[in-house]
């Protein structure tokens, strides 16, 4: 039976770059949640300045355990969209996978600033940008409840594909 495949944005669903922007103090945890022009102005000089951030993020709870039981069920790749200011963020994000995933990471990055040009089933992603509200298949809007947890996707993950859906 084949496997339906799922995609899985990086920043904001399984490595946490909120946390290490507001560790950072250039803003407050409500101007990231909220943030004007100005505030993704300065998240972004603050990227450039820092081009290797995507590697040291830490992972959000949850996310590597059950991604990994996942991989049994779903035909998974990473779906996440680089800073086009920062070339480095495109070779952070992969080196990030390959730390936290080893070989099962392996040619499973997509790397897009268009997401609902990518074909699969689900795409679990943090924001409704870069093509994902326009996704073809399953939207899940993760950090859309505070109780959209990996624990919780992992369980409706499960019950969507024990159901059949594909």
């Amino acid at each position: 039976m084949k496997k339906p495949v799922l995609l899985i944005d990086m920043d904001g669903v399984i490595a946490d770059f909120r946390k290490a922007i507001i560790t950072s103090s250039i803003v407050t945890s409500q101007q990231f949640d909220n943030p004007t022009e100005e505030i993704e102005q300065l998240v972004e000089q603050y990227c450039i300045d820092n081009p290797t951030i995507f590697e040291h993020l830490e992972p959000i709870e949850g996310a590597i355990e059950n991604i990994k039981l996942l991989f049994d069920h779903y035909d998974i790749y990473f779906c996440s969209t680089p800073m086009y200011c920062v070339p480095e963020s495109y070779k952070s994000k992969r080196i990030w996978l390959e730390k936290h995933f080893g070989n099962l990471a392996s040619k499973r990055l997509i790397l897009t600033h268009r997401k609902d040009l990518i074909k699969g089933d689900i795409l679990i992603d943090d924001r409704k940008v870069n093509g994902a509200e326009k996704f073809d298949g399953l939207f899940i809007h993760y950090n859309s409840h505070p109780l959209l947890t990996w624990k919780y996707l992992f369980q409706h993950l499960l019950f969507l594909q024990t159901c059949g859906f594909n």
